[in-house]
């Protein structure tokens, strides 16, 4: 059994854990035949009130409760056995490729259940908690030293055979996240890049301490928030398991152990006994996400799932009426869903006018209420508004292209693309790139937009075109091989360095987009390594993007998943109301916390 110091009380001070009551009371969420009272579902104000971030401390140590768990009733202690079976996902397979720091790679989604990252953002975003570095120090931004959390132990597979965790590991991994191991030198598939932009070398200087050197001053390690940034054993990078995933092939420090893994179908994971942090309650995990969203919502109703993640409106209303006492909540956390134009040189987009057309023909609002619902979903902007500098949706609701009133913007939309030469959009003829399906994930919303550019420019030609899988879709991002796309994009922090997606030639911009005048806003940015010394620079490269528009946010992700009538042990934070709400993570909060939950 996990010990006291549960994963909610460690991360989220003040978490006390319990039965969680949706059903009935003034502190329950109504989710009977009675109501729908979804959390959060009414006015998201208190979503946007994100505190700047704080300079970062020169040592982290691990976060203590404000104050002592509540005891759970006997009658509802935790208890072992069962099986958390997750159903549905913006990801319709399971790839045989499962490498997270390799651009297009799905196997992100095996890692957050048997890996862990070096740290992570506290509840609100503005400060770092330790994951595997225990804590971090830096004098001048260029050298930093790093000490790894003790006694970590590896999956005990054939792998590693249960090895602690050790400094040689995590040298190695900021290294390749880096490019700076990849092979023949080619680092454009290591698209966090930018995360560690200008490391020089990492070093295992003993047992617990790790030196990470910079060309350039670096908020290091705020970057390795991402939950792709997992940190792996080195054997990983040799055993052509992360290019062929099996079980005697992976190995991770996670709570999941890898036991099963049937490629296009699903994988199993059984609990990790030695996991650092407390072994999981349930036998063990099963993803599942193929098959359409009909099919996995079916499933669910029929009791055959643990987790439904992401329902649509539609989907939520119709699971939360079938099976009584299936649990919800959601929460406005750091995710984004983008439409990335290719602004590379010779690209019909490479006209900003263009761009701008698009944006103010576009229907937020509309579009977004019609397939998440209100209240499931925020404003975007260009900069991510869970960070503190970004334009609050309050504020884009006034702006051009988010109003609800469209009327001037398609006035202006119609003459700026007068103005480049295709009036009504005739002659204006692009594809709308997908992502393997348009009904789930956001990408319902590639289809509004569509018919929004076709309604306010009625001669333009545009259709949609699905690429075959994530990692081609990938591909065709990296590689300038479309004209418009669509991508869900986690936020790294600190604000300075999501901005890093503009930087001319960074692996994660997509855009193509180049623009010297943002490039050196950034490195200025960049050159601050305390976070909160940036925040006038960040302001000002998000008033450039807002004139240049290379890519906008569709919508900032609500987190929302339905759980089974028995799930228990969801945390409930002070107040007692809204758990999770104001979290700045996302699905990879859900897809940890699943070890902290048990079956009744």
């Amino acid at each position: 059994m996990r010990d006291d110091k549960s994963y909610w009380s460690r991360r989220y001070p003040g978490t006390r854990l319990g039965r969680r009551a949706f059903l009935g009371g003034s502190a329950g969420l109504g989710l009977g035949a009675a109501a729908l009272g979804l959390v959060g579902c009414g006015d998201d104000d208190d979503d946007d009130d994100v505190e700047e971030p704080a300079a970062p401390a020169t040592e982290a140590a691990t976060e203590a409760p404000t104050e002592a768990p509540t005891e759970a009733p006997a009658a509802d202690a935790p208890q072992q056995g069962g099986s958390y079976i997750w159903e549905g996902d913006g990801i319709r397979f399971v790839p045989a490729v499962v490498d997270p720091h390799l651009a297009g790679s799905g196997g992100v989604r095996l890692w957050l259940f048997a890996g862990n990252i070096a740290v992570r953002r506290n509840f609100d975003g503005s400060a770092l908690t330790p994951e595997l570095f225990s804590a971090w120090e830096t004098v001048d931004g260029l050298e930093h030293i790093v000490t790894i959390r003790p006694g970590v132990k590896t999956h005990d597979g054939a792998l590693t055979g249960g090895r602690l965790f050790n400094t040689e590991d995590v040298a190695v991994n900021l290294e390749r996240i880096a490019g700076l191991l990849a092979p023949d030198g080619d680092a454009s598939a290591y698209w966090m890049a930018n995360l560690l932009q200008g490391l020089v070398s990492a070093e295992a200087v003993d047992d617990s301490k790790v030196t990470v050197s910079f060309s350039s001053p670096l908020a290091f390690p705020w970057g390795l928030t991402l939950p792709y940034a997992s940190l792996m054993p080195v054997e990983n990078f040799e055993s052509g398991g992360l290019q062929n995933a099996q079980p005697d092939t992976i190995s991770g420090t996670g709570p999941w152990r890898l036991s099963e893994y049937k490629t296009d179908e699903s994988f199993t994971a059984d609990r990790h006994p030695d996991y650092w942090d407390g072994a999981p309650y349930m036998d063990n995990m099963i993803w599942r996400p193929t098959g359409d969203r009909v099919s996995q919502a079916s499933s669910f109703i029929q009791g055959n799932g643990t987790f439904f993640n992401n329902p649509s409106k539609v989907e939520r209303e119709t699971i939360l009426d079938a099976r009584e006492g299936s649990q919800l909540f959601h929460w406005a956390g750091s995710t984004c869903a983008y439409t990335i134009f290719n602004c590379r040189s010779g690209a019909t987009f490479e006209d900003k006018r263009l761009r701008r057309a698009m944006h103010l023909a576009t229907n937020y609002v509309a579009n977004q209420e019609a397939f998440w619902g209100k209240g499931f979903f925020h404003l975007g902007g260009v900069l991510n508004n869970a960070h503190a500098e970004g334009i609050s949706q309050e504020e884009l609701l006034t702006l051009p292209g988010w109003r609800v009133d469209k009327t001037e913007d398609l006035k202006t939309a119609n003459e700026l693309i007068a103005a480049a030469g295709f009036p009504e959009g005739e002659g204006l003829s692009f594809e709308f790139m997908g992502n393997t399906v348009w009904e789930a994930y956001g990408y319902n919303f590639s289809i509004r937009q569509m018919d929004d550019w076709r309604t306010a420019f009625p001669k333009i030609d545009v259709e949609g075109r699905l690429s075959a899988d994530p990692t081609a879709h990938i591909e065709a991002l990296t590689n300038g091989g479309f004209d418009v796309s669509h991508l869900p994009i986690g936020s790294s922090s600190p604000a300075s360095s999501d901005l890093g997606q503009y930087r001319t030639g960074a692996g994660n911009n997509f855009s193509g987009y180049a623009n010297p005048e943002l490039d050196a806003v950034i490195a200025r940015a960049d050159a601050k390594y305390i976070p909160s010394e940036a925040s006038e620079d960040v302001l000002e490269a998000q008033r450039i993007l807002l004139e240049d528009m290379p890519q906008l946010i569709d919508h900032r992700l609500h987190q929302s998943g339905i759980y089974a009538p028995d799930v228990r042990g969801f945390p409930i934070l002070p107040g007692g109301t809204e758990p999770l709400a104001g979290n700045f993570e996302n699905w990879d909060t859900i897809a940890r916390h699943a070890a902290d939950l048990w079956l009744a």
